[in-house]
């Protein structure tokens, strides 16, 4: 839910370590050591660049190398609330956003953005009674597809519920390693080694699908324990979603004013 910057910005940034001490940061299966600085007088610039974004004053957090050469440079999170600091968009004032990936354009915006009666609305997933301060965007999933290079196997009636979380940052997908153990104990060892790719399968409000596929020029599969949640044995399976899903021609929407997402697929003509 944080900028991050260089190391070469640091020089710059006022030292925050007395309100905000040295953390441990996850992306993906990289963990690294995160200092946090306060920048003045930063502008954001808008995509016709007469109106820049002015902030008197953004908090920031600066990565170690390791993190910046393992995830491949830095991120502006978009997640609205974290307990322990400020996000980005508490501190810009924001509540809601769409990700265009056709255009290459993110949208803000301060007031609700999609009718929580939309029948393509998506609600957003609660994951409150699982942990503590997980503010991710997360959307009921209620089957999927395993993609092999021969078949594509539905997946459905697992033990716990399956949840789709957007995830602009990722470039590939994860699965939770609740998810991976019970597609093995339950005997789909063998599409897991040969998996290629995944279709998953959304429901909106009005019950209608929403299927998102994996592209394959972005797929990359990986499982680990999530550090989300109270209680490994009553927590939903989570697949994170990453650019395979989103990149080249997806819209999201995410309004957290009334907890609902969207997700289009745009047409090239």
């Amino acid at each position: 839910p944080f900028v991050t910057a260089p190391d070469e910005i640091q020089r710059y940034a006022k030292d925050e370590s007395k309100r905000y001490p040295e953390t441990e940061e996850q992306y993906g299966e990289t963990i690294g050591r995160m200092q946090w600085g306060t920048l003045a007088n930063v502008e954001i610039s808008t995509n016709d660049f007469t109106h820049p974004l002015e902030i008197a004053e953004l908090l920031v957090g600066l990565p170690g190398t390791n993190v910046v050469q393992d995830t491949g440079g830095i991120f502006v999170g978009l997640i609205l609330r974290d307990e322990a600091r400020p996000t980005f968009l508490e501190q810009i004032g924001y509540q809601c956003f769409v990700l265009d990936y056709f255009q290459m354009l993110l949208t803000l915006s301060k007031t609700s953005i999609i009718d929580p009666h939309d029948p393509e609305a998506l609600e957003l997933f609660d994951f409150s009674p699982y942990g503590h301060n997980v503010n991710h965007y997360g959307i009921l999933c209620h089957s999927f597809q395993l993609i092999t290079q021969s078949q594509s196997i539905k997946v459905s009636s697992l033990d716990r519920p399956v949840v789709a979380v957007i995830d602009s940052g990722l470039t590939g997908c994860i699965f939770s390693d609740s998810l991976r153990n019970e597609l093995l104990v339950k005997g789909y060892d063998k599409e897991m080694k040969q998996l290629c790719g995944l279709e998953v399968n959304l429901c909106s409000v009005s019950g209608e699908t929403k299927r998102l596929s994996s592209n394959p020029e972005y797929w990359f599969l990986s499982s680990f324990k999530l550090p989300w949640f109270e209680d490994d044995a009553t927590h939903p399976h989570v697949i994170a979603m990453g650019a395979t899903f989103l990149a080249k021609n997806t819209r999201v929407s995410i309004d957290t004013i009334s907890q609902r997402g969207k997700v289009m697929v745009c047409s090239a003509g």
